[in-house]
């Protein structure tokens, strides 16, 4: 609709203009929301996969530690009578 006609009512062209301009925008928001949440879906999983191997990482110096404590006696004994 251009300024001249304001009172008129919209013709289909004009509704087609407004329909195609909508649902270009809606298309552009979806996209960035798509994007978004991609995005903070891999971060989610990259931090997910670094816990996973800190928690086995971890659990390796642990058992390394309890062998060495289960075992420190005997450890001793063999120091002592050197």
């Amino acid at each position: 609709m251009t300024e001249a006609n304001n009172n008129q009512p919209a013709t289909k062209d004009d509704l087609a203009d407004l329909r195609t301009n909508f649902e270009n925008d809606f298309m552009e928001e979806l996209r960035s929301i798509k994007s978004a949440l991609l995005s903070a879906f891999e971060a989610s999983v990259m931090k997910g996969q670094m816990y996973t191997q800190k928690a086995v990482t971890h659990g390796d110096i642990l058992s390394g530690h309890e062998e060495k404590l289960l075992n420190h006696e005997t450890r001793l004994a063999s120091l002592e009578s050197k």
